[in-house]
């Protein structure tokens, strides 16, 4: 680089390029140079030295310098310093110095993508540099190139330190076979071009004047004199490289304006999607309203599900996630039934034997992923003797009132349904959350819908106001549904329902079987005389272990009490979970 435009880079044997460097060349009467710093970050452009600068030898200190401007990740930076550099004697010449390639370390991501952004430009030229005292198979930037420009149509390659190679080895015939461009694998159409590098002390200035007299002293003798003449030394390829632009530039100046036009018309239809200029009031109200019809034109559509507007909802059979959304009211519909789904078969904590809370058509087969997949928590499977004598009867006994001996406490059955429906809080915040995002989805495809592509400003103005109103109708929406869960979980459980009644009156039935057994046993004890008396014995002891709920002959008090607080609870779950869900949802 330093040799090719005459600039005194600084050079430093320990240290390699930290950034990229852009240097223009242009042909003028006088001379001048300016050299600035771009920030990748912000693309904005800092001018740095003096107004004043015509000596390219003051270069030296402010290129030093230039690093302490720039921002660093790692070790290297995205930002590119620009040296513009006019003359009378200068080769028109644009030239792109990169950091090397390097294999290891945390910062190869960095300038590898650095590099890829440059060599990816098809109407740049690639110069892969590649050093004679290493294989060339080790040395990366010849796969760069191949894939960036497989055809080899765009690329020179350039070789350097031929002086450093072992005379007369393979390696050495392998690099003049490169530089003759006779290697297949590394054939270029614009062919090689080798170079000796300038030798000096660190942060010392180059002799160019001495380094190309070495140079051209160096390919007049030995192994490296059969190169062509023009395809080595620093001078031909300054003007090897300035005809390669011209060519260049010529081959790609139909692209070039065929580039020009089609910005040209991204600008035509830019401005068509900005439309008229709204400077008045009366104006701008005109053009909300307008916007506001349209986007209430396509809400109520959608709300109502009435997708009339093919243009907005297409034909349903896309499946892509953006489509989909457009579709507000089925979305809600299909949120609503996996919620039920989940709500009646995941909702309740306790799953009790004979008593299942779960919907007859409830299976188990594999359920498709949706929100409430970490929800999904089976209730604990119980018999209805555990549950009466282990879940139940414990806390009938810790939490006694004012009741009997021989009473029921109306507090043990909200205390079993607060246990039972634990998971509500968590299902339907769940829930709701889901469906909010549905609505905001669906809110801002309409609001691109109906505002073009240029009227940015206005796109996000808008977004940002239905944004906010949606969040304070959410938060309503979360203190509605808090009210609702603590009326259904917070309240004594009181209901006139008739679906409970017919529950706790089957479960009373049910219970009386017991009653029954014990009459049926005493008549036939006392019938001394009864042909086949121990066989009819032995069938109704059989009939009755098996209709006994909890399987004693003299059931307990306490136990019916608490079975009997059980049935209670179930019951009135059933009514208030069909109650609560259909409010949820």
């Amino acid at each position: 680089m330093q040799a090719i435009t005459e600039i005194p880079f600084p050079h430093n044997s320990a240290q390699c390029t930290k950034f990229a460097t852009e240097v223009i060349l242009r042909r003028s009467d006088y001379e001048e140079v300016t050299i600035c710093v771009k920030s990748f970050n912000t693309g904005e452009t800092k001018k740095i030295g003096s107004d004043n600068l015509t000596d390219v030898q003051d270069l030296f200190d402010i290129i030093d310098k230039a690093g302490d401007m720039m921002e660093f990740t790692g070790g290297f930076s995205r930002d590119v310093l620009q040296i513009e550099i006019s003359g009378p004697t200068r080769t028109p010449l644009v030239l792109v110095d990169l950091p090397g390639l390097i294999h290891i370390g945390e910062d190869r991501d960095v300038v590898h993508e650095l590099a890829e952004e440059y060599m990816s430009n098809p109407r740049s030229i690639i110069l892969a540099v590649v050093t004679a005292s290493n294989d060339k198979d080790l040395q990366i930037v010849l796969e760069k190139t191949k894939k960036h420009d497989p055809k080899g149509q765009r690329t020179l390659g350039i070789i350097t330190k031929p002086d450093k190679s072992d005379k007369g080895t393979d390696l050495e015939s392998k690099f003049i076979k490169l530089a003759q461009n006779l290697d297949e694998t590394c054939r270029f159409q614009l062919g090689w071009h080798v170079l000796m590098n300038g030798s000096a002390e660190d942060g010392q200035r180059v002799d160019l004047r001495k380094r190309e007299q070495e140079e051209k002293r160096f390919f007049g003798i030995g192994s490296w004199s059969g190169i062509a003449k023009n395809h080595c030394c620093i001078g031909p390829l300054r003007s090897r490289l300035s005809n390669l632009l011209l060519s260049h530039v010529k081959r790609e100046l139909k692209g070039v304006k065929d580039d020009i036009n089609a910005a040209i018309d991204g600008c035509k239809k830019e401005k068509a999607d900005m439309g008229e200029l709204h400077i008045t009031r009366e104006s701008q109200r005109k053009f909300l309203v307008k916007l506001g019809k349209k986007y209430n034109h396509l809400c109520m559509q959608a709300v109502w599900g009435i997708y009339a507007d093919a243009r907005f909802f297409g034909n349903g059979f896309s499946a892509r996630p953006d489509d989909e959304a457009r579709f507000l009211r089925a979305r809600i519909q299909n949120l609503n039934i996996t919620f039920a789904r989940t709500f009646w078969k995941y909702g309740h904590h306790k799953e009790i034997e004979d008593c299942s809370l779960m919907p007859a058509t409830s299976t188990d087969e594999d359920e498709p992923r949706t929100h409430f997949d970490n929800c999904r928590i089976r209730p604990d499977e119980i018999t209805r003797k555990y549950a009466i004598v282990e879940w139940v009867k414990p806390v009938a006994v810790r939490t006694r009132g004012f009741e009997l001996a021989d009473g029921r406490n109306p507090v043990l059955v909200k205390m079993l349904f607060c246990e039972q429906s634990q998971k509500w809080e968590t299902l339907a915040f769940r829930h709701l959350n889901e469906c909010s995002q549905a609505c905001r989805r669906f809110l801002r495809l309409v609001l691109d819908a109906v505002v073009s592509q240029g009227q940015v400003e206005v796109r996000e103005a808008l977004h940002d106001w239905i944004e906010s109103g949606l969040e304070r109708r959410l938060e309503n929406a979360k203190r509605e549904l808090e009210s609702i869960i603590n009326d259904c979980r917070g309240r004594f459980p009181i209901t006139n329902n008739y679906q409970y009644m017919d529950d706790v009156n089957m479960a009373r039935a049910a219970r009386d079987v017991s009653g029954h057994n014990a009459n049926i046993t005493r008549t036939l004890g006392r019938l001394k005389t009864f042909p086949g008396r121990d066989e009819i014995l032995n069938e109704v002891s059989d009939l009755i272990s098996s209709l006994d709920g909890i399987g004693d002959n003299s059931p307990d008090s306490e136990n019916l009490r608490c079975e009997a607080s059980l049935d209670e609870m179930l019951a009135y779950y059933k009514v208030s979970s069909s109650c609560s869900k259909s409010n949820e949802a």
